[in-house]
């Protein structure tokens, strides 16, 4: 890092633009990550064979997780299960899936058998102290992400409501 410019593998440019994702391996050499405040909230998603019952993404709650399901092909929904990691009992990523699942099971007997194994995310709150330092500018994810601020507002129709009015005024 320079004054007037940023120079990477021999390229000078005037900025920087850092979109390296949750993770952010700049951030962290950057100084710039900050502790999280809250519990490990962490995902796990898998597909599942089955015709979509809705062309919308429905949420679900349960104690401790939250699903989300997503309609991805005309015989699969994608499956999504966000919980704090102290909620979720350990294990490998199947039979955590499993057993979060299992507090769903009106959406466990709707849905088919998976076709893909469990994947994981996170931790998803990533705090960052700056989102830029010097010429380096972080954006998208390596710029702070914390999903409780999204699903939050799911869950309160008069908050959905005045930031969906935010939004169209804004157009």
């Amino acid at each position: 890092l320079h004054s007037d410019h940023v120079e990477l593998g021999g390229v000078h440019a005037r900025y920087l633009v850092a979109a390296d994702g949750l993770a952010s391996p700049l951030r962290r050499h950057l100084g710039l990550q900050q502790p999280p405040r809250r519990p490990a909230r962490l995902g796990l998603r898998q597909h599942h064979k089955v015709k979509p019952w809705s062309p919308f993404v429905e949420v679900h709650w349960a104690p401790g997780v939250e699903a989300y399901i997503t309609p991805v092909g005309p015989e699969t929904v994608g499956v999504a299960l966000l919980f704090y990691k102290d909620t979720a009992p350990p294990g490998p990523a199947t039979s955590r899936f499993q057993a979060l699942l299992s507090r769903f099971p009106e959406l466990q007997e709707r849905l088919g058998e998976p076709i893909t194994p469990p994947l994981g995310a996170g931790p998803f709150e990533q705090r960052v102290a700056h989102r830029s330092a010097g010429r380096v500018l972080l954006v998208g994810d390596a710029a702070g992400f914390r999903s409780e601020e999204h699903t939050s507002e799911l869950q309160s129709r008069t908050n959905l409501v005045c930031r969906l009015l935010l939004e169209k005024k804004k157009k």
